[in-house]
């Protein structure tokens, strides 16, 4: 029977009939607890045991180019929902080929999973607003396959043997099918690049290869009729003559080597280039055209001109001891030199254990570290590529000279949370963070001088990017209403807004702009001289790492001047959240793996709250630790820091919210309260704590740069009146962190008043100020019973828990000495956020349960990888993927 809206199936409302599918209805759904919107496809018959064992297995594909597959119920499977509409041809190559390439991406990643579409065809493939290909129903097609019978007759196709019911399918379906499915054999992974080429020759020309009135006549030309190319591009003809063999054992062994086939040049290319040659060089050329057409390729390569190089890609393999480490947001640890001839990367010495530059070029097969740059991250070169300047975890900016010699400081203190850097032709630096405005500086030192200011709403400007004339600079704008990049005139100071809801901004000599956006990397035509985007954008061919331990994923990646990407391959980031003792034992609570952030624990140890998300969607979610089940308490928000009330059912949440920006207070019954508003001249309220009678809320306050402690003070004889706040720890240095001790007689907040973060308490609301930590430390959390008190440091460079036992004296606190307890590397990107995270005053990534032991998320090592990937001539790629306007 037909479901109508407002029928249930499980936790999901049906909100309308979406279409008809091989297996039944099709509808549109909410899940009521994740709060989103899916494709539920309803079976006519129950599911069998092997049925949802193969969804199961399906349901382990995650790839941007394929749909996801989130629950099977007894009859129905619950889809991602995918907006967009069906691939339709025909199409221009130009325009086709970021389709093609995305096909292979999302048909690669499910065979690299041994997981095979079976019925690749454009009604299962759909194309976004935002040009993005989903290809839906991988593998069901094997799923919905009855069990293989014994004496079943292998000349009957299980195709012609299906219900008159579905005809219309089976007519859809066999115009793709290889031979071997249509003669009722198995199919594999060589099947599947049969019908992605039947797919791209209908994209090119909007015709069927395989035509017929009835399924017996279509299939009879799969098997019988070589199909004819002549409407297609020739650019594609050897790409579809090699998919379309019908001997599968001549077809191409893996859709991955159709990219290759695809790139090579045609004779028609060649002659193009003769026909556009000077005409001082045509006898030479035409000769060599000749030769071209009686000994092959091997001339045309000699000939070509160099600006039409091929585009090629390596992989650098970094020594086994001298990984690349991946230092947290916001951090970048890539950069490659103007000629494109250089790779230097933030690496760590697993001998000494220190985190130090390292240089590769690519003449070479060594790799050198530079001396003297310790705690380095944040590496670009100088226009010349002589000179590589970099930031310290202590604040500071220096260059250091390739030919030898120890770095130089340019800059002794920079207040904010990391910092980025870009060397201009007449030989300043631009620098900012994501908490102060851009400034600028000497490449010789001296004087650091603002470049832009921060407006209200603004947290900081960072990521500077030069355009080609060296005019202007693009740059990352953080504010509540969404993250922007605009551009500064370098003479003028003006600002122009260049892209909405964009950030991480690549400006390509190419004439094009390379970005992020809700965790996809872009690129877009772009005219420099006016500063504005030309044309839509497309995704990246290439999957690069991003860094999705802070708001937004970091790209890590750079680019040269010369047409150069160099990149570190996508790896999965996901953390797993759990509990770690003290011996540094790890437990997972069996939550999916997912972009954990800020986890804290409820007073009472029943519930942990925590944010997942990047961008202008981070939402708090509550997991229950008796019942197992998780609760979405807010709905594509910006939410940014979360603390528990003492009575363990309301939670301080600070978002950025449409209306409203500031902490509030969410209630039991699902009210919001706003408790503290985001003054003016203030970016962010960060990392707060309430006290155990819950009339106080100790938070940090961000104006710029700088960071001050402030608390809150609620009066519950008067609900009504505003919450009082006043001021309680400022100085020259920034304070932040602050987290009260259980009896509220302690605050233990992180100062870098010494140049470098370390963690203090200070008695409340008045008492005397002890240092905690020794050596650097930052995200302190007290034990529940105040006898101890936690926070990351690190000994002899490697990050470690450590724990200072804390006894009362009357007044007055006794402090043991700092001792460590686990490696705090084993922890993954946010357990480690602090230790890498410049001044520290990016929030605490953990926190400590009533047991003793810790909330953590596990991740992989952030020094693990060793492969750096080199695209060299990579322009010449862009501009086929991204024709300018």
């Amino acid at each position: 029977m037909p479901l109508s809206k407002g029928d249930r199936l499980g936790p999901y409302e049906i909100l309308a009939l979406a279409g008809k599918g091989g297996m039944g209805e099709v509808y549109r759904a909410h899940d009521d607890r994740l709060r989103r919107d899916v494709a539920i496809k309803v079976s006519r018959d129950q599911f069998t045991e092997r049925f949802t064992r193969e969804a199961r297995a399906i349901a382990s594909l995650n790839h941007t180019n394929i749909a996801h597959l989130y629950d099977v119920g007894p009859n129905y499977l619950v889809m991602e929902y995918v907006e967009g509409e069906d691939l339709k041809g025909p199409m221009d190559f130009d325009d086709a080929l970021p389709i093609i390439q995305q096909l292979i991406d999302g048909i690669e990643a499910a065979h690299e999973k041994n997981i095979i579409h079976r019925d690749l065809k454009p009604a299962n493939i759909k194309i976004t607003p935002e040009g993005v290909v989903k290809i839906l129903d991988f593998g069901l097609a094997k799923a919905m396959e009855p069990p293989p019978s014994h004496d079943a007759d292998p000349g009957n196709s299980p195709t012609l043997t299906m219900g008159a019911t579905v005809a219309g399918t089976i007519l859809g379906t066999a115009a793709y099918m290889a031979p071997e499915q249509a003669k009722g054999k198995a199919a594999d992974k060589r099947s599947d690049v049969w019908s992605f080429g039947v797919v791209v020759y209908e994209m090119l020309t909007g015709k069927r290869l395989f035509q017929g009135e009835s399924v017996v006549e279509i299939l009879g030309g799969v098997l019988n009729k070589e199909p004819d190319f002549s409407a297609a591009p020739q650019r594609v003809h050897k790409l579809l003559r090699w998919c379309l063999e019908k001997d599968r054992k001549k077809r191409l062994a893996s859709i991955s080597d159709a990219r290759g086939v695809l790139d090579e040049p045609t004779a028609s290319e060649a002659a193009a280039v003769v026909q556009k040659a000077p005409p001082s060089k045509l006898p030479w050329l035409a000769a060599g055209a000749l030769a071209l057409a009686l000994i092959g390729l091997g001339a045309w390569t000699y000939t070509r001109p160099t600006a039409a190089a091929a585009t090629t890609r390596l992989s650098i393999t970094t020594p086994e001891n001298r990984p690349v480490s991946f230092q947290g947001y916001p951090n970048r640890s890539l950069a490659i030199s103007p000629d494109g001839q250089q790779l230097v990367y933030v690496g760590r010495n697993l001998d000494t254990r220190q985190v130090q530059l390292q240089l590769r070029s690519l003449a070479s097969l060594e790799v050198r570290e530079l001396p003297g740059t310790t705690n380095a991250r944040q590496p670009f070169f100088s226009p010349d590529g002589q000179w590589v300047a970099f930031f310290t975890s202590n604040g500071e900016l220096k260059k250091i000279s390739l030919a030898g010699g120890s770095p130089i400081t340019l800059v002794e203190k920079i207040n904010g949370l990391g910092g980025v850097g870009v060397w201009a032709e007449d030989n300043t630096i631009v620098f900012g963070t994501s908490s102060s405005g851009l400034r600028r500086v000497s490449a010789e030192g001296g004087a650091v001088t603002d470049l832009t200011t921060l407006k209200a709403g603004e947290p900081g400007h960072s990521y500077p990017a030069l355009t080609p004339s060296g005019r202007a600079v693009l740059f990352d704008n953080y504010r509540a209403e969404g993250t922007p990049i605009e551009a500064v005139m370098l003479d003028s100071g003006q600002r122009t807004v260049v892209i909405e809801n964009a950030a991480f901004p690549f400006v390509l000599r190419s004439g094009h702009l390379v970005f992020q956006r809700d965790g996809n990397i872009l690129i877009a035509p772009f005219d420099a001289t006016k500063l504005a985007v030309t044309g839509p954008a497309v995704p990246f061919i290439d999957k690069v790492r991003q860094n999705t331990a802070g708001p937004i994923p970091v790209p890590e990646m750079a680019v040269s001047g010369s047409g150069s990407l160099a990149y570190a391959p996508a790896a999965d980031t996901a953390g797993v959240l759990g509990m770690v003792s003290r011996d540094g034992t790890f437990q997972p609570l069996g939550l999916p793996p997912s972009n954990f952030d800020r986890p804290r624990v409820s007073p009472d140890g029943r519930s942990i709250a925590y944010i997942v998300g990047s961008g202008q969607k981070r939402d708090v979610h509550v997991y229950d630790l008796q019942r197992g089940s998780t609760t979405k308490l807010t709905q594509d928000s910006q939410d940014e820091g979360i603390t528990w009330h003492p009575d363990s059912r309301a939670l301080g949440i600070f978002s950025r919210r449409k209306d409203a920006i500031g902490i509030f207070l969410r209630e039991p019954n699902g009210n919001e309260r706003l408790l503290a508003p985001l003054l003016a001249g203030v970016t962010s309220l960060r990392n707060f704590s309430w006290a155990t009678d819950g009339k106080q809320l100790a938070y940090t306050v961000q104006g710029g740069s700088q960071h001050d402690i402030w608390v809150l003070t609620l009066d519950d004889k008067t609900p009504g009146e505003k919450p009082s706040m006043k001021l309680f720890l400022n100085s020259a240095a920034s304070e932040f962190s602050p987290k009260f001790s259980p009896d509220g007689r302690w605050l233990a907040y992180v100062s870098d008043e010494s140049g470098r973060p370390e963690v203090y308490v200070h008695g409340y609301p008045q008492g005397e100020r002890l240092a905690v930590s020794t050596d650097g430390g930052s995200g302190p959390v007290w034990r529940r019973d105040g006898k101890e008190l936690y926070f990351q440091g690190a000994v002899d460079g490697v990050p470690k828990m450590m724990a200072v036992a804390v006894t009362p004296d009357g007044a007055l606190l006794r402090l043991g000495k700092p001792a460590p307890l686990f490696d705090l590397r084993a922890t993954g990107p946010t357990g480690v956020i602090e230790q890498y995270s410049g001044s520290g005053n990016g929030g605490t990534g953990y926190d400590v349960l009533p047991d003793g032991r810790f909330l953590m998320v596990r991740g992989p090592d952030p020094t693990s990888t060793r492969e750096i990937v080199v695209v060299q001539n990579w322009f010449e790629e862009v501009k086929r993927l991204v024709p300018g306007k």
